[in-house]
């Protein structure tokens, strides 16, 4: 029993429902004790825009938009995209008041990351340190934040006329630091 591929079946495709290719049909009509188990969750798209590479460097290098604000489930995908930019990653700062509780420590494709949560960092930021290049700044759209205004922020920030601070990218994008999980649920 095998099922259909999420990555590469189109979005109309009923990609969550088993295939037999043995007996053909649809398990419906084949049934099996592994088709009654349950279906791998769909990978989320990493929702990260990044400054052009000859853009001056003006203080953020991109912005990311997470699905939640759990470090444990958002930063390993995160660290795989900027280790094409900074090399394996070394440190992730952010701003403790952003994000749930963390341990001191991720591990994720075969090295281990230090998490350095900090009310010095920058409210709405995180910082990843490679161990090839300068530290990588980015913006954090809240979680909860409405698609059409994240979609602007990050736009925005990976245009390379931006150089607007923080609280300013976030106000022009009409994003409240404070969108929370129940914001999440209208998307």
């Amino acid at each position: 029993m095998s099922r259909v591929s999420t990555e590469s079946a189109p979005p109309w495709a009923h990609t969550n429902r088993p295939v037999n290719p043995v007996g053909g049909g649809s398990a419906e009509m084949n049934p099996e004790p592994s088709a009654l188990a349950r279906p791998r969750p769909a990978r989320r798209e990493l929702r990260l825009t990044m400054r052009p590479g000859t853009a001056a460097r003006v203080g953020l290098d991109g912005a990311w938009w997470p699905w939640s604000s759990d470090p444990a489930a958002e930063f390993p995908m995160l660290v795989v995209a900027l280790s094409s930019w900074g090399g394996p990653g070394l440190t992730m700062a952010y701003n403790l008041d952003d994000w749930q509780p963390a341990g001191p420590t991720l591990t994720t494709e075969g090295w281990t990351l230090r998490l350095a949560g900090t009310h010095t960092t920058p409210p709405s930021t995180v910082t990843f340190v490679g161990s090839t290049s300068r530290p990588i700044h980015l913006l954090v759209v809240p979680a909860g934040t409405p698609a059409a205004a994240a979609r602007v922020a990050l736009q925005t920030v990976s245009s390379s006329r931006t150089s607007a601070a923080i609280e300013q990218l976030l106000a022009d994008s009409r994003i409240s630091r404070d969108a929370g999980p129940e914001a999440e649920l209208c998307r």
